[in-house]
């Protein structure tokens, strides 16, 4: 289960929680309450101090894990913790998730999150191309790929969800293939044109080893999409720390009551994590609905592995997260700044050293002061109206790049115009090289 928008946050201690609660099955209203609720760790001060790639800090965030699960167990086994809890169904088309709920809202939620999916899928099924899903729960992704000609494969550790989904495919005359295996495994020596994990991944306890091991399921060219993940903007509330088991109630619920892995990722976190283990990862939100909010990672090439890359920020969706607090939306062939520092993430593994060039205009009928800045490395210009300039900073190794530039109020330089915006400075691309490539 993963978090739909909670009320306000309510802090309690883990033993003050689970004692004010029964741990039957929550309805609707106890899901969206328990998400309101937030364990108050004493170990989340000690994990914000470390870095999150250490053991150190690996070891913190596994002993809260144990400290809200509880019980003898003193280990982290899929094969024991990742069952579903369900038991037999009466009905395998009514009586599961989203349907189960009885809530058009949630299932709402659903069906953008699967759409999302099948468009940046973008498959053409008569090709035969094959997908392959990692923890399909009852499977209504898998189905609908079955139905559009694609060859479906699922693999979960529980095979109650298996048998749910075989049963459901067999009652509509479609082929999924199924087989009971921890993520990364299952149809051995098979490769994939796409895997997904839609509200899965994060059940993965080793979850740098499973990224490492996905590139040896996929096809060349092929990619893995996340959907549904717990991955937020920033540490805070049920994720307070760059990783680590999500501490609002019912994730806390569900590490009790089943065992389950269920952790939580800062967005910065799980973007640098793909890069450090070898991924070209692209950021796709749905304002409409945060729950369908996706990433799609493709093996990083041998120069992309050294920090080569492209950044058009005059596309609607870049692949990279800009804050809508610091960017105006795209105007097509540039995209304006409209905070006095507004950030563009890296799309480099952490070890690389790069030069970068950023394309800027500017539009408007003053001077513009301009400041790129990326960690310790800066460089500073002034771009006169109309003039469009590349700047360039050598010896990068942060993860991003800062744009800093005086905010104009576009009616008060323009008379007349009745635009009411303040803006920066317009920006077109972000080019990327290895250092050592000049």
């Amino acid at each position: 289960m993963d978090d739909t928008a909670p009320p306000a946050e309510q802090l309690i201690s883990v033993d003050a929680f689970f004692a004010g609660i029964d741990m039957e099955i929550p309805d609707t209203a106890e899901y969206r309450r328990l998400s309101g609720v937030i364990l108050d760790h004493p170990l989340v001060s000690q994990m914000q101090a470390l870095d999150p790639f250490s053991d150190a800090y690996r070891d913190l965030a596994m002993r809260i894990y144990f400290d809200i699960r509880g019980g003898e167990h003193a280990d982290f086994r899929p094969e024991r913790d990742e069952k579903s809890g369900g038991g037999d169904i009466a009905n395998v088309f009514s009586e599961v998730s989203p349907w189960s709920f009885r809530d058009t809202g949630f299932i709402a939620e659903m069906l953008f999150s699967w759409g999302h999916i099948l468009r940046l899928l973008d498959m053409n099924g008569a090709t035969g191309n094959r997908v392959l899903e990692y923890g399909p729960g009852s499977g209504q992704i898998l189905l609908t790929l079955a139905r559009s000609g694609c060859e479906a494969y699922a693999v979960d550790i529980d095979a109650a969800s298996l048998e749910s989904v075989a049963t459901q495919a067999r009652l509509m005359d479609l082929t999924v293939h199924t087989e009971r295996a921890v993520f990364g495994e299952g149809f051995e020596g098979q490769r994939f044109d796409a895997i997904i994990f839609f509200e899965a991944f994060h059940h993965a306890a080793d979850f740098q080893a499973l990224s490492q091991r996905l590139q040896e399921r996929l096809e060349p060219g092929g990619r893995v999409i996340f959907c549904g993940e717990p991955i937020v903007p920033q540490a805070a509330g049920s994720v307070p720390y760059p990783w680590g088991p999500r501490l609002d109630g019912l994730s806390s619920f569900c590490i009790r009551r089943f065992g389950w892995m269920e952790l939580g990722f800062t967005r910065a976190f799980f973007m640098e994590m793909l890069r450090a283990n070898g991924w070209r990862a692209e950021h796709h939100p749905f304002p409409a609905c945060p729950r369908a909010e996706a990433f799609v990672a493709r093996i990083m090439t041998s120069e992309e592995q050294r920090g080569q890359f492209e950044i058009d920020l005059r596309r609607e969706a870049p692949g990279v997260y800009l804050a809508p607090e610091e960017w105006n939306h795209s105007e097509g062939t540039h995209r304006w700044t409209i905070a006095h520092g507004a950030t563009v993430p890296l799309l480099k593994p952490r070890d690389a050293v790069v030069d970068l060039t950023l394309t800027v205009a500017n539009y408007l009928p003053v001077d513009k002061q301009v400041r790129i800045a990326c960690g310790d490395v800066s460089a500073d210009t002034v771009l006169h109206p109309g003039e469009t300039r590349d700047i360039e900073l050598a010896g990068c190794t942060a993860d991003r790049l800062v744009v800093e530039a005086d905010l104009h109020l576009v009616s008060e330089v323009i008379p007349g115009s009745g635009d009411m915006r303040r803006l920066g400075i317009s920006v077109q691309q972000l080019v990327s090289v290895p250092s050592d490539a000049k």
